[in-house]
């Protein structure tokens, strides 16, 4: 496997602290019908990600762990196009009811929103 591709631990937000410092300091906010999405500058050369899927939302943790697997995926292949931030995305939405993970990133190449489509083929 190409390195580049790989998703290292120091790429995800796992303490608790870590995700408080990205809710205190909220430099970046975008939401829509199935996510918010978080996030605030880091002092770092790469960006992180935290995935946040409720119980309450989706009550079937194989649900939630693929719904965490998928984003993962997507943030894995598409690192380059985010900035040098640590990111929380929060799921509001069960999968099944909306057919495909749908959310928008801000792009470094034309500091513009990127619509990202995440299809569910199960």
């Amino acid at each position: 496997m190409i390195k580049k591709y790989k998703f290292l631990k120091k790429q995800k937000l796992l303490l608790n602290k870590q995700f408080n410092l990205v809710f205190n300091k909220l430099e970046y906010f975008s939401f829509d019908k199935q996510f918010i999405i978080i996030g605030c500058i880091n002092n770092l050369n790469y960006s992180r990600i935290g995935i946040i899927v409720p119980k309450k939302n989706i009550k079937k943790s194989f649900q939630r762990n693929k719904i965490k697997r998928l984003i993962r995926e997507y943030f894995r292949l598409n690192r380059s196009k985010f900035f040098f931030m640590d990111y929380i995305i929060l799921v509001k939405v069960h999968l099944s009811k909306i057919g495909k993970i749908n959310f928008k990133i801000r792009s470094i190449n034309n500091n513009q929103h990127d619509n990202v489509i995440i299809k569910d083929n199960s």
